[in-house]
């Protein structure tokens, strides 16, 4: 019920970010993240997969969820995004972001080292390659998004975190089914 809820607070901002006139039209409208707490939960938690990730497809944008549970990977990929969120201007002005070989904002390299090759690729399953987008508002969403990722050891992997995109591009990762989750369990499959 909580994911019904996010995702229709996610397709009412889309609406309303995209209604407008003269406006700058940004890419990527929201990042959000919640506590996955369903029959998934379980299913997740008992995978050996590396992470796992689901998409839907609307006729103007596509939302990617991805999913991790484990404590490593989420402190990996929260110092992989604090990198990000660094480098972030603070001023309300739209940038152009670029995730890829190297990470830019406005086509200049960030000060950025990958934590991990897997925090990377998942890095890489929640920004699109190039994403424009409100500063402010990035770090904003960066932000909650750190807060979401803190790892509580006595906890271990048993909490589910999503990561959830919308976007305007057609693919996030290559090659993935519309509404089922898909596990990774190598890296070689989503490049």
């Amino acid at each position: 019920m909580k994911k019904i809820i996010i995702t229709i607070l996610f397709i009412c901002v889309f609406l309303i970010s995209f209604s407008g006139c003269g406006q700058v039209k940004e890419d990527i409208v929201i990042f959000g993240s919640y506590m996955v707490d369903n029959e998934d939960t379980d299913k997740l938690l008992a995978s050996d997969a590396l992470f796992a990730y689901e998409t839907a497809n609307t006729e103007t944008s596509t939302f990617q969820t991805v999913y991790i549970w484990n404590n490593l990977l989420r402190r990996e990929l929260r110092l992989d995004i604090r990198q990000i969120y660094d480098a972030l201007p603070e001023k309300d002005k739209t940038i152009i972001l670029k995730v890829g070989e190297e990470v830019t904002i406005n086509g200049k390299e960030i000060d950025f080292e990958a934590t991990s090759e897997l925090s990377f690729a998942v890095l890489c399953a929640i920004f699109p390659t190039e994403t424009q987008i409100n500063a402010k508002n990035l770090r904003i969403a960066l932000n909650l998004m750190i807060i979401r990722l803190e790892t509580v050891d006595y906890l271990g992997d048993t909490e589910v975190i999503a990561i959830q995109t919308a976007a305007r591009t057609d693919t996030l990762v290559d090659g993935q089914e519309y509404g089922k989750i898909i596990y990774v369990s190598n890296l070689d499959e989503i490049r």
